[in-house]
């Protein structure tokens, strides 16, 4: 679920955090725990390179995090992922902010090669979420506006987002069941469970949606408990494709299913 907490603190090796409203300081939260001209935001990382460098975020010119991999969506978690187990976003005034992804220098505070600098604008009163994608010039970066209002009891809420860049249009199943068609890649959709629609009894299978239902799954979630964990009542998850497909399971571009923890 979503937490607030609220750190002070000194500039340490390797912790760099900043600050949304008072100098050093940072805070996760809730919008009724936060000023009415700042927003939440956080930062799912997916660009898969073969090195898999460790990364940090840099705003407006200040660490944000310490250094983590791809898919590990921050601040917070999901499923099949890195990170906790935690909806948390970070809290910010709203505007224009300078974003960078850097791959620090080894025992430093220097960072030694900058992989993605953009500008990011964040609207007051709501939560968003940075998507990164792809590689090297192709990377790709979309600002999402994620919907925290908790559904009615027995539903559950998820917007599906292709960010696998070298797929077709994808259909999204969960077990036989079509959730979400004919997603291109930067495409998405949002969709609830169906009501009565028990908890799944092999997983959330992806497939070429050209091919139809019996096509081979381009990528699939099937662990037991992560299947379970992704269908719990009235929470709020966003569902992604990352990496590229046809790669060999060795290889750690390879695609992947995931969730990330909204509510």
């Amino acid at each position: 679920m979503k937490h607030i907490i609220k750190i002070s603190f000194s500039v340490l090796a390797g912790v760099m955090l900043f600050s949304s409203c008072k100098k050093n300081e940072i805070k996760y939260g809730e919008f009724d725990l936060v000023g009415a001209n700042q927003a939440l935001f956080k930062v799912n990382f997916l660009s898969q390179y073969k090195s898999a460098p460790s990364v940090v975020f840099i705003i407006d010119g200040k660490r944000v995090n310490n250094p983590i991999t791809a898919r590990t969506p921050f601040p917070g978690g999901g499923l099949n992922t890195g990170g906790g187990s935690t909806a948390n976003y970070m809290v910010f005034n709203s505007g224009s902010h300078e974003f960078k992804v850097v791959v620090p220098s080894k025992l430093t505070n220097l960072d030694s090669m900058e992989l993605y600098k953009t500008n990011i604008s964040l609207e007051a009163g709501k939560y968003q979420t940075l998507h990164i994608t792809d590689t090297a010039e192709n990377t790709y970066s979309t600002l999402v506006v994620d919907d925290l209002t908790r559904p009615d009891s027995g539903k559950v809420r998820y917007r599906f987002i292709n960010l696998m860049p070298n797929s077709p249009e994808l259909n999204l199943y969960y077990d036989s069941t079509l959730m979400a068609e004919k997603i291109a890649y930067k495409g998405s959709a949002e969709f609830f469970k169906p009501a009565g629609l028990t908890a799944a009894t092999r997983g959330w299978w992806v497939r070429d949606a050209s091919l139809g239902s019996a096509a081979p799954a381009l990528v699939s979630y099937t662990t037991a408990s992560g299947v379970n964990s992704s269908q719990l009542n009235q929470r709020v998850f966003t569902v992604f494709t990352s990496g590229f497909a046809g790669l060999p399971s060795s290889d750690g571009r390879r695609s992947f299913l995931s969730f990330v923890f909204n509510l």
